[in-house]
């Protein structure tokens, strides 16, 4: 099984990217080169810890660069059973997450796909072949968060469980029952 990578053709380095893209001037990329130097930080991540760029202007150009799509995962429902098919412990060592299964292929949502152990993490530990997205951060870790807290959530009397987040309300309907619905409330 491998990672299948849409037009996977690395031939710009991001900060060419943004760069030509107007989004940064030499100096800033110098200036966030040395800053990830010094702290062992990835590039975009650097922009991001000095405010040069947002994380979303950083997920773009990575889109461009490695022809990945981006998604915006706060507003997608992912069914517990594919969302588990990756491990808990790599899901949060590498902020990953399941999102989709078609004809054997599992998407999964990452922000840095140029991460080479989180690749390798799931080459060895899923079955499926694979394909990458993008996606925030935060994003993943609420996905996540909800993902795997609610297997500790207990029961109501008629079967559902409901965890009240921050900024979501999530029931998972008939968990006991083998259904692997997820639903988001307003």
């Amino acid at each position: 099984m491998g990672i299948i990578i849409n037009n996977f053709s690395k031939t710009k380095k991001l900060g060419e990217i943004l760069v030509e893209e107007g989004l940064l001037n030499p100096t800033q990329l110098e200036t966030a080169l040395a800053e990830g130097k010094g702290r062992h930080l990835r590039l975009g991540r650097a922009l991001i810890s000095l405010g040069i760029l947002s994380e979303d202007n950083i997920l773009d150009a990575l889109s461009s660069q490695l022809g990945l799509k981006k998604i915006d995962l706060s507003k997608i429902i992912i069914d517990p059973a594919i969302g588990k098919l990756i491990p808990e412990a790599l899901s949060r060592q590498f902020k990953m997450i399941g999102i989709s299964l078609s004809d054997d292929i599992l998407t999964v949502a990452l922000s840095d796909p140029l991460n080479v152990f989180a690749t390798d993490a799931l080459k060895r530990n899923i079955s499926h072949d694979i394909e990458i997205v993008l996606a925030k951060d935060a994003d993943i870790v609420e996905a996540i968060n909800f993902m795997w807290i609610a297997k500790d959530v207990s029961k109501t009397g008629n079967g559902q469980s409901a965890i009240h987040g921050d900024s979501r309300d999530f029931t998972t309907n008939n968990i006991g029952a083998g259904a692997s619905s997820v639903s988001s409330l307003p």
